[in-house]
């Protein structure tokens, strides 16, 4: 069976063949949980997670593989989240005046926090460089 995509202003055939590809930090637990549970929310297989080695990467990159259009973090999972089935109602509400603001802060500080979170980091090498101590 065939399914149908609403894709910039026109239907397209949606054949189970990944329209996404998202770079991960490969030493970073919560970032592998993460994209763990997102790809359980992709049953059309519409997303491939690509686990990368690059000291100090802070954020996920969302690649569209029909015009290898790159973004990061909240910008890269507004991206792709038209194509996720069970991100496909929350898709409209990510381009709310306002929204992006706030979504890319809240990544950044779940990014900055990362190893803190569930999951964190294997290795430590995705623990970004501490800030100097002010004077």
């Amino acid at each position: 069976m065939v399914s149908r995509v609403y894709y910039h202003g026109t239907w397209t055939p949606s054949m189970g063949a990944p329209s996404y590809e998202i770079a991960i930090d490969s030493h970073c637990g919560f970032c592998k949980k993460s994209a763990g549970w997102l790809k359980s929310l992709d049953w059309r297989d519409a997303i491939r997670i690509n686990p990368v080695h690059e000291p100090g990467m802070r954020e996920m990159r969302v690649t569209r593989l029909s015009d290898s259009r790159t973004l990061g973090g909240f910008d890269g999972f507004r991206l792709m989240a038209a194509s996720v089935p069970l991100l496909v109602p929350m898709w409209p509400f990510l381009w709310v005046p306002g929204v992006p603001w706030i979504g890319r802060k809240a990544y950044r500080w779940i990014a900055d926090h990362r190893s803190e979170l569930p999951g964190g980091c294997e290795s430590g090498v995705c623990s970004l460089p501490e800030k100097p101590p002010s004077p």
